[in-house]
């Protein structure tokens, strides 16, 4: 077997070798480096340390006033991004810094709606951070008052509210503290002037009533900006306890006539005159059963019309009025119909013909449709042949059977009460 002998390498090509070594080295190194220039050029310029960023703005601003944000720190030719969080969520814009490093303006979107607005600056992996707060702009006509109820009791205890949102042209609310005046104005009484403080977004405060009842209104300013008048009246409470009284004559039972009754002046604790429309209720009972009826101030005062009964009563009337009763009831008569009867009877081949009427009752008129009347024939032996019915206008027609009747006959028609007699032959 043959061995292959390995020779070392003498002084010169060791050297050679060497060379060789370094040059590759050295190649493989400026190859690295300029591939990096590259990247960093990329990205603007080659960052070698750390950087400290600074952020230089105005700190409080008006709502959509402009906004300068200089990012102090970064080198000239680096890429320098602004993030500013607001009311309408983030928004990003980036730069290149020069030798002041880079300048950045807020749009008006960010700037117009009061708040914070949180700023983040970014540079490599540097991060600066600031806080910027908008305030509101001057309160811009008009300022509007929302008042409810529009109505309270005037008995110096009953109370509405009025609140106000004063705001500026952007439509941010006035910074708590602000002053706001609510006028108040009352019919006869003048002007009333009271002062609120922004607080919480909102100004609010409570309306006492007087205790005159009176029409009013409401309207609140900020320095020189004012808005429009909203009404708020004060109303009479309800009322003292009142009384009931006939107009004019009380008419007779007759079921048809109207008796006519009417409050007094219905007024509240203070002497303040219901307002016109206040309801009124009025009950009584007759020999029919219950009724009620209502009736609606006009003045202070309600008026009833009721009905005459169809017999003769004595009712009692009650009233109430918002929770208040009469004083006391009245008691109304209705007497006894006396009514002029027109009666006629006729034989016939059918049996006695008889009309009832015309019925009169008080000033001549008829008397009511459905009165009742009831007619009777009876002969000198006592037999006897009988009906009823109603009366329309004011008449009641009638055949009896004269089967069991014989010689003279006496004819009678009852109506509310009173007979009236006729003779047949």
């Amino acid at each position: 077997m043959k061995h292959r002998r390995r020779e070392l390498p003498d002084g010169r090509r060791l050297l050679r070798l060497l060379a060789a070594g370094t040059a590759l080295t050295v190649v493989a190194a400026s190859a690295a480096v300029v591939i990096n220039r590259a990247f960093d050029a990329d990205l603007g310029v080659l960052i070698t340390r750390p950087m400290q960023l600074s952020l230089a703005y105005t700190h409080r601003v008006q709502a959509a006033e402009p906004v300068k944000v200089a990012v102090r720190g970064a080198p000239p030719g680096a890429a320098v991004s602004l993030v500013s969080v607001g009311s309408i969520g983030a928004v990003s814009v980036d730069a290149v810094a020069d030798r002041d490093g880079a300048t950045f303006e807020l749009s008006d979107d960010t700037t117009r709606w009061a708040g914070t607005v949180t700023l983040i600056a970014r540079s490599g992996n540097s991060v600066a951070t600031g806080t910027l707060t908008v305030a509101p702009g001057p309160v811009v006509g008009p300022a509007l008052a929302a008042v409810g109820p529009r109505s309270v009791v005037a008995d110096g205890t009953d109370t509405s509210m009025v609140v106000t949102v004063p705001t500026d042209r952007y439509g941010n609310a006035a910074p708590d503290g602000t002053r706001v005046d609510v006028i108040r104005g009352r019919a006869g009484a003048g002007e009333r002037r009271t002062e609120l403080r922004m607080d919480g977004l909102l100004a609010y405060g409570l309306l006492r009533s007087g205790t005159t009842a009176a029409s009013g209104e409401v309207r609140v300013g900020v320095g020189s900006v004012s808005g429009p008048t909203v009404s708020l009246d004060e109303v009479a409470g309800p009322p003292v306890p009142f009384t009931l009284q006939v107009a004019g004559a009380v008419p007779d039972a007759d079921g048809r006539s109207l008796l006519t009754v009417r409050t007094s002046v219905l007024r509240d604790r203070f002497g303040n005159v219901q307002p016109d429309g206040t309801e009124v209720n009025l009950r009584w009972e007759d020999p029919a059963g219950g009724s009620e009826a209502d009736g609606y101030t006009v003045r202070g005062v309600a008026q009833f019309a009721i009905e005459a009964p169809g017999a003769p009563t004595t009712i009692a009337l009650r009233g109430t009025c918002r929770g208040a009763p009469t004083a006391r009831p009245l008691k109304v008569r209705f007497r006894a119909v006396r009514p002029t009867i027109t009666l006629t009877a006729r034989r016939n081949p059918k049996g006695i013909g008889v009309v009832v009427g015309p019925v009169r009752g008080s000033l001549g008129a008829l008397v009511a449709d459905g009165t009742p009347a009831a007619v009777s024939v009876i002969d000198a032996k006592g037999h006897k042949a009988h009906d009823s019915g109603q009366l329309v206008n004011g008449m009641y027609r009638v055949e009896l059977p004269d089967d069991a009747l014989s010689g003279v006959l006496s004819v009678r028609a009852t109506v509310l009460g009173k007979t009236q007699r006729v003779t047949l032959r």
